[in-house]
């Protein structure tokens, strides 16, 4: 049995191309799904209904977790046999070590219907020329959010000045994020920025920097070339922040959803994460952040 990898507002496509996706060799009119769990998805679940009343059709949810949950879970259905569910959530990175799990969504989907993504997410979505997931959003990339407040204050921006010999203004580069994440902390009150520390999550954020700092994570040849002179100024980064305490304790340990929660909470200065995250925090009702957020780009490394 083939299932495949959805990433989008499925209930966006055209009634007869989701029926003929979705409900060969299953249940008649009955969809059963896998998803990725947190505070930043739940608007789009929020759209399944939308597509129930459009297509005549209920979707059932079997397990909806963090994505290496998910993960793991997809990867146990495979040795079990046990994949009889319909649509599942995944990333690009992780989708090629079982690509044959998915149907070639070309055999069903219009080329119109494929034009409508940018010509890059979905060559990102496409393993051995097969095109076997599609995008929850046009990107997903980093973004920068900070506290506008942090900014405003005359006496602290010349403290900071004084110190560091430049202006304090939202961070244009990795350095930048660490000067002010030390500047910014009074543990175990507030801190200057945290990140995604447990399981493949803090590998992810690294090779980030790595790439930033001018290095790569493997050559062309499949060999590791991590531990580079830019490997190490990358690794430096997280060590010096933790050291310093201008992270919190426990970040070791937190994903997604936990950056999440704590930048809403209003006592983290500088947080990285994906722009899902924006409607959240901008929630006056969930976010202390609401009303004082600002947002840059992801900040520069050494090299780009």
């Amino acid at each position: 049995m083939l299932v495949f990898c959805f990433l989008l507002h499925f209930f966006e496509f055209g009634h007869e191309n989701i029926q003929q996706i979705f409900f060969h060799d299953f249940l008649p009119n009955r969809a059963f799904f896998k998803y990725y769990g947190g505070q930043q998805y739940e608007a789009l679940y929020a759209r399944i209904a939308d597509w129930e009343t459009s297509a005549g059709a209920k979707v059932k949810i079997i397990s909806k977790k963090s994505h290496f949950e998910i993960d793991k879970e997809i990867k146990s259905d495979m040795a079990a046999g046990t994949t009889k569910w319909c649509v599942g959530s995944n990333h690009s990175s992780f989708a090629p070590q079982y690509a044959d799990l998915y149907v070639d969504l070309k055999d069903t989907l219009s080329d119109d219907d494929v034009a409508g993504f940018v010509s890059s997410v979905i060559g990102a979505s496409t393993i051995e020329g097969r095109l076997i997931m599609l995008p929850r959003a046009q990107f997903d990339v980093s973004a920068m959010y900070y506290l506008k407040s942090n900014y405003t204050d005359e006496a602290r921006n010349a403290e900071f000045k004084e110190e560091h010999g430049y202006d304090l203004a939202p961070p244009k580069t990795w350095t930048e994020v660490k000067d002010q994440a030390i500047f910014f902390s009074d543990p175990p009150n507030f801190y200057g920025t945290q990140y995604a520390g447990k399981d493949e999550a803090i590998v992810g954020r690294f090779y980030e920097m790595l790439v930033a700092e001018g290095g790569q994570y493997i050559d062309d040849g499949k060999k590791p070339t991590f531990n580079s002179e830019a490997g190490q100024r990358a690794l430096q980064w997280f060590v010096d922040l933790y050291e310093a305490k201008a992270v919190p304790a426990g970040t070791l340990s937190y994903l997604w959803d936990d950056l999440g929660q704590g930048f809403a909470s209003g006592t983290v200065a500088l947080n990285l994460d994906w722009p899902g995250w924006a409607g959240f925090f901008n929630d006056k009702e969930a976010s202390k952040a609401a009303g004082n957020l600002g947002v840059i780009v992801q900040p520069m490394g050494s090299v780009t």
